[in-house]
């Protein structure tokens, strides 16, 4: 093999290796965006430092996960609704003995599609945009009910549309 043969593979692998190393980490899997993503994704859009996007993503997903497990929506305006719903127990069958069983109640998260998701969703392809223009993470519970001066029960039946 020649000097110049083996400098323009060496030279392919190098460029291989930074065009890998530049790609998201998950480049092969299309469909998952992992908090390593997101905090990649919210620093270098709004121009910050990679510890400081880790640190925003974490925030936003440590009040989220707060918010639901306090009972309370998280509500992303036109895009998604997260909120906690009750399952209640019900006979199931072991399907290697056959034996019944009962499962317990327990509570899970219910995500309800908003207009541009759906809209989005409708057209086949999910675009990077379809949810822009959201106007903010509005959370809804018992402590913004208080901060207005209502009753939690008061405050969401005056959103759903209630009296």
């Amino acid at each position: 093999m020649t000097r110049d043969a083996r400098a323009a593979i060496l030279n392919g692998a190098a460029e291989r290796r930074r065009e890998a190393n530049a790609m998201p980490h998950n480049a092969d899997d299309h469909q998952t965006l992992r908090k390593k993503d997101l905090a990649e994704l919210l620093a270098s859009r709004l121009g910050l430092s990679k510890a400081l996007g880790k640190a925003a993503a974490q925030l936003m997903l440590d009040e989220i996960v707060a918010k639901l497990v306090a009972g309370g929506r998280v509500e992303f305006r036109d895009c998604f609704v997260l909120e906690t719903r009750e399952v209640a127990p019900r006979a199931v069958r072991n399907p290697h003995t056959g034996e019944l069983a009962t499962t317990p109640r327990r509570r899970t998260v219910r995500v309800k599609p908003g207009r541009r998701l759906r809209e989005a969703l409708q057209e086949g392809c999910a675009s990077e945009t379809a949810c822009s223009g959201t106007r903010s993470l509005r959370l809804v519970g018992a402590a913004e009910a208080s901060r207005n001066g209502r009753p939690a029960s008061e405050a969401a039946g005056q959103r759903r549309g209630g009296s």
